[in-house]
């Protein structure tokens, strides 16, 4: 069953001002498995693990941010260089090597990213890897669910918002 959509902000906000950094670390990955592809969430734990100094784990969450402050940068760089700047390892980081990932809530930026790191590895490679052939298949399964499920009005997804990928001539992800 499919979960209603909310706004996690205020209560990660709240996490992060009431908790100590470790103690809000903890929750937030709590937040994290749940809320995966959530901009908000990997920037909030992003910023925790810069703070505390894991600076790959730090990278990897903020690499779809788009205003980056020094440290920041320098975290993505980090955790760029730590995969030796292959798009293919980077994309692997971050959605898993295989279906590992739930596609449900990936939206703006982070959908943006996805999609540009997968037309890297098209340039570089010249096709796309099983992993990400399996992760798309897994995106397009999800999509026509979505839409199927809304186009029923299901009742508990009434009120949701559920981002439904645009196709384009550029994203893979249709």
């Amino acid at each position: 069953m499919l979960k209603k959509l909310t706004d996690v902000s205020p209560r990660i906000e709240k996490i992060i001002v009431e908790n100590s950094t470790d103690r809000a670390i903890i929750r937030l990955n709590g937040y994290l498995k749940q809320y995966y592809w959530n901009a908000f969430v990997r920037e909030s734990l992003g910023t925790l693990y810069l703070k505390i100094g894991r600076i790959e784990t730090a990278g990897k969450l903020l690499y779809f941010k788009k205003e980056k402050n020094e440290q920041e940068l320098a975290a993505v760089e980090y955790f760029k260089s730590s995969v030796s700047h292959n798009p293919t390892n980077i994309l692997k980081k971050i959605i898993g090597n295989n279906r590992s990932r739930s596609v449900r809530g990936i939206k703006g930026k982070v959908w943006f990213g996805i999609n540009q790191l997968i037309l890297e590895i098209v340039k570089q490679e010249g096709e796309i890897p099983k992993f990400v052939q399996y992760w798309i298949k897994n995106v397009k399964r999800i999509r026509r669910l979505e839409k199927k499920m809304l186009n029923n009005h299901t009742p508990y997804l009434h009120n949701a918002t559920i981002h439904v990928a645009q196709s384009t001539p550029d994203n893979p992800l249709q």
